[in-house]
């Protein structure tokens, strides 16, 4: 960060030393007290998004191994179908590879990727046949 009597710019870093974004506008007006940074990481604030789901469908005794394809699934920590919480696999941020749970009943259900920024929008993707 740098900072005059009037501003400057301040600079967001990952993990690795490489900005985040663009740099950020920093104002100051007189009288200037004390300046605290805080240290806690920065997170990107991105959130799983699933494209696709394939097979889409499969029987509600479960068992079907699905890809799940998009973006942000580096560090789920969870891939639910409906209610029913699924075995995965994170295969790279674009892909996941899933075993879907039994489902209660036939119809179509929410898949929920939840990351460290929370879970991806819901849409009712994947179906439970007969």
């Amino acid at each position: 960060m740098t900072l005059g009597a009037s501003g400057g710019a301040l600079k967001l870093l990952d993990a690795s030393g490489h900005q985040v974004g663009a740099d950020v506008a920093v104002s100051c007006q007189p009288p200037l007290g004390p300046i605290v940074l805080l240290t806690e990481p920065v997170t990107s604030g991105i959130v799983p998004a699933i494209t696709a789901v394939s097979p889409s469908s499969g029987p509600t005794a479960g068992g079907t191994s699905v890809t799940i394809t998009g973006s942000g699934f580096t560090g789920a920590v969870a891939v639910n179908f409906g209610n029913g919480q699924a075995t995965y696999t994170v295969n790279s941020d674009t892909q996941v590879t899933v075993t879907v749970p039994a489902g209660a009943a036939t119809g179509p259900v929410d898949v929920t990727i939840l990351g460290p920024n929370g879970p991806n929008p819901i849409g009712s993707i994947y179906t439970y046949a007969g």
